[in-house]
């Protein structure tokens, strides 16, 4: 699990009882329907569900890596935690969901699950809410980290393939989405796939490496190397080759986004907003980078372009690593608040 650190040992301290307080807030389930492992706050019977929030970790990553932020958006006195549940999940290979369910992730189905799974939800936690029902779709944020924002964009843009879509996306939130449109698809070749993955392997700890800054604690490096040595590579690099066509995708996505946005304003619906937040520059062979207020990214700057301003944020975070969301809550969390209240007004 990956603990965030800002500053002296007694701040990692506090940091570490306040999560291990919040895996009681946060409890552990397996969907019947998926398979998938996740973390949620609800209950059953859920009193109410105003607001659903999916993460989505990065490549490798847990569904843990989430909790502090979590704990930081979630206070019972302000206005965004009434209704609101939280649901984290260990993609398939990741964390504690295993690969027997995405056999071939390669061809996609990602999209499938989560969609199952946020109707399973609804059907379990608040059965008014069943797709049977007449009642409203539940408003949803989607949050990505890394090779995570391309889930996320992905699952977005499927959700447009079906009308209406029992998942009504109503915010997106990217985390050091390190793509530009340009990445090639992840060489894919099973005669060759063991062997690509030990040197993969062999590499990590060095590519993982690039990914730490100033706020990350010795601690958390070696525990997040610790867990990058237990994956399955060969799983993992069949996943991130459709995650690379995904990229290939994402000016088409983002241009849908435009549409679909046009389209809500032209009825007097809130458009989905996008807020994209950077902390490094750089890919993951060569050298990674820090940011300075007013660097603008690859990704940026290709975001930028290609989505029209009126929907998009953006927030860079200063002189830090590749996981802004756990090495910095309080100011990723606070500017997550911003953006998500703004969409209340």
């Amino acid at each position: 699990m990956l603990l965030p650190s800002n500053g002296p040992y007694i701040h990692s301290l506090n940091i570490i009882r306040m999560t291990d307080r919040n895996l009681q807030f946060l409890q552990r389930q397996t969907s019947p329907s998926t398979g998938l492992s996740y973390l949620t706050n609800a209950t059953i019977p859920q009193p109410s569900i105003q607001q659903i929030s999916l993460f989505i970790p990065g490549f490798g990553c847990p569904a843990t890596d989430y909790i502090p932020l979590i704990t930081h958006l979630h206070t019972p006195d302000h206005a965004l935690s009434a209704g609101h549940v939280y649901v984290v999940v260990d993609l398939p290979g990741h964390g504690q969901s295993p690969n027997s369910i995405l056999p071939t992730p390669e061809t996609g189905g990602i999209n499938e699950l989560l969609v199952q799974l946020h109707a399973e939800l609804l059907s379990t936690h608040l059965p008014s809410s069943s797709p049977s029902s007449n009642q409203s779709p539940i408003p949803t944020t989607l949050y990505g980290h890394s090779m995570g924002t391309l889930t996320v964009l992905d699952l977005f843009a499927h959700t447009l393939t079906t009308a209406p879509s029992p998942l009504k996306v109503t915010g997106i939130i990217l985390l050091d989405g390190p793509y530009a449109g340009t990445t090639p698809p992840t060489p894919f070749d099973l005669t060759t796939l063991a062997t690509y993955a030990e040197h993969y392997r062999s590499t990590m700890p060095d590519r993982i490496a690039q990914c730490f800054g100033p706020h990350t604690s010795p601690e958390t490096v070696a525990t997040v190397q610790e867990t990058y040595s237990r994956l399955d590579f060969a799983y993992l690099i069949r996943m991130s080759h459709y995650y690379g066509t995904v990229d290939g995708r994402v000016a088409q996505i983002l241009h849908a986004l435009n549409r679909h946005n046009d389209q809500l304003v032209a009825t007097g619906e809130d458009p989905v907003r996008l807020l994209d937040v950077q902390s490094q520059e750089g890919d993951f062979e060569n050298e990674r980078k820090s940011l300075r207020k007013g660097d603008v990214t690859a990704h940026a700057a290709f975001v930028r372009e290609k989505l029209d301003g009126r929907w998009l944020r953006e927030y860079v975070v200063e002189g830090t690593g590749h996981f802004p969301h756990l090495d910095d809550v309080e100011e990723v969390g606070g500017v997550i608040r911003g953006f998500l209240t703004e969409e209340l007004v």
